[in-house]
């Protein structure tokens, strides 16, 4: 009879355990007498109402009274929460979980220049005495092994005898994890070594947090003894491992990590290459690489940057520290078209990961100029300001309509930069790169051309740029098809600015979104962080 409770009850035991008392309690404190008080009431009243019934037979009318008792009596047990509690004595095996780290970084074969390594893979392997510990002679010409192969050796290793030790004291269960978790099933007869010898290494990432979180929580309730881990700490999704490993603490499971590795890896890893999507030829493009080094430090590297397998600029880089480090390495290319921009550093011998030595990006370099329109209403500052510095930029190609300026600005023709009105067709307008509107009265705009340029942009992919300004922009602009492309949201009831009736005096300060931080275009330093303390320190805008 024990025996059948505690294999109902799903709890492991070593054989002598037994049942030595047991108690019956109700939920939520109702007293047992109340409970059949409100049983032999609810019968009583069951049996006299199928007593009254008329046209049944007698065994008709005490086979529903009885089925109508049955029912009241398991809907009061239901609401009483009635519990059996049974106390065992006796000893309780425990489980131990084994959790393998199956990840792709498993199969990594470390190379082992470091007698200490060479030392820990022999003694996993059986090569070396397991008492002998590190101060013995590395064995010479042994083959370095990958990271799961160590693992799998180890655990059949007869000298470490480490399977059956644990088999002795406790249930040994085994799961593999990446990115989720996985039970390793041990067939009968089966040796847990032939078991582990079926689980690859090929999962696509290590949520190291996630496997420990989702193994305490199957666990729950289930006397575990702790967590023997076997990784090699290459966690790169999921949940934090610290914080998984605290849970399973308050929950009473200790966790035993097997870090698997070498001692001190040597890596250098292109993390990111950032650079402008569009270039010019014969101009300077700026090339941003993020090194992410372990292990190297003193050492010199070769940064090699090319453009469709054309080498285009080299950097030697010396590292100074592990961890990431930028190398900014401007090209210049000679060539128009579209090109892959690649950054790699020549993998060295003592790598222990050689596929992570390079990245790339789609750039794109013209040979043309911008063309570039910009109307103005008036020759305020900003327009003095960009008129010069679009005029005097050997890339742009531009043309200013200046509505309220003197007419013979345009009277030099093709060789004035200055025209005398707005392009008034699709295809004038077309013809520009960019169109650039100051503060400028949308009446002065047709709606055949405001038509035209949200064409432009929705369309053709052009691009239009307002400058706001005291008089019209944006405000003016509500209703209009500008309204539309323009990053502004006019609130409820809001006058026009030439009504006289709203003040554009109080400050606006911008701050970045998550991937403003990262882009290139709002860039103002060189790395992101430092770009985040410029952008916060700009002065509010009105």
């Amino acid at each position: 009879m024990t025996a059948f409770l505690l294999k109902f009850l799903s709890i492991s035991s070593t054989g002598n355990a037994r049942v030595v008392g047991s108690e019956f309690v109700l939920g939520g404190g109702v007293h047992l007498a109340w409970l059949l008080l409100l049983i032999i009431l609810l019968a009583a009243a069951a049996v006299f109402l199928y007593r009254r019934e008329e046209g049944l037979s007698a065994s008709k009318r005490y086979t529903l009274a009885a089925l109508r008792v049955a029912t009241f009596i398991l809907l009061v047990l239901l609401i009483a929460r009635p519990i059996v509690r049974f106390t065992l004595e006796g000893d309780i095996r425990k489980a131990v979980l084994l959790m393998l780290d199956n990840s792709a970084s498993m199969s990594i074969v470390d190379p082992r220049s470091e007698d200490p390594d060479k030392v820990r893979q022999a003694i996993a392997t059986g090569a070396l005495d397991a008492t002998g510990g590190l101060k013995q002679s590395a064995p010479v010409g042994a083959t370095d092994l990958a990271r799961i192969d160590i693992v799998r050796q180890a655990l059949a290793n007869t000298k470490l005898n480490l399977i059956p030790r644990l088999q002795k004291e406790y249930d040994l269960r085994i799961v593999s994890f990446g990115e989720q978790l996985f039970d390793v099933p041990v067939e009968a007869k089966q040796s847990i070594a032939a078991a582990l010898d079926k689980v690859k290494a090929d999962r696509a990432s290590t949520a190291m947090g996630d496997g420990l979180r989702n193994a305490v929580s199957k666990n729950r309730g289930q006397p575990l003894a702790g967590i023997f881990l076997v990784t090699d700490s290459a966690n790169n999704a999921g949940s934090s491992p610290i914080a998984a490993a605290e849970l399973a603490a308050r929950e009473g499971v200790p966790v035993y990590a097997w870090g698997v590795g070498i001692t001190n890896p040597k890596d250098i890893a292109v993390a990111s290459v950032f650079a402008r999507d569009v270039g010019f030829i014969d101009d300077e493009l700026p090339v941003v690489t993020r090194l992410r080094t372990s292990g190297m430090v003193g050492q010199s590297v070769k940064v090699v940057a090319t453009l469709n397998k054309q080498k285009v600029g080299e950097q030697d880089v010396k590292i100074t520290a592990d961890g990431e480090q930028l190398v900014q390495m401007p090209i210049t290319p000679a060539t128009p078209g579209t090109f892959n921009l690649e950054v790699m550093v020549d993998p060295l011998p003592s790598e222990a990961v050689k596929d992570n030595n390079s990245q790339s990006q789609q750039v794109r370099i013209v040979d043309g100029k911008i063309k570039v329109l910009y109307v103005e209403q008036q020759p305020r500052w900003e327009f003095k300001y960009l008129e010069a510095l679009l005029l005097r930029d050997r890339r742009v190609a531009a043309k200013f309509v200046l509505l309220e300026g003197d007419k013979e600005l345009s009277a030099g023709g093709e060789k004035s930069p200055f025209l005398a009105q707005i392009p008034q067709t699709k295809e004038e307008l077309f013809k520009f790169d960019l169109i650039i509107i100051g503060d400028v009265d949308p009446s002065a705009i047709s709606k055949p051309q405001m038509d035209a340029l949200e064409q432009f942009v929705g369309q053709f992919g052009g691009a239009v740029v307002m400058i706001s300004g005291h008089r019209f922009a944006p405000q003016r602009y509500s209703g209009t098809a500008l309204e539309k492309m323009l990053p502004v949201e006019w609130e409820s009831g809001m006058s026009p600015l030439g009504s006289g009736k709203t003040k554009n005096d109080q400050p606006i300060k911008f701050e970045l979104t998550p991937a403003g931080k990262s882009s290139e275009v709002l860039r103002l330093a060189d790395d992101e962080l430092a770009s985040t303390q410029v952008w916060e320190k700009l002065p509010p805008l009105f």
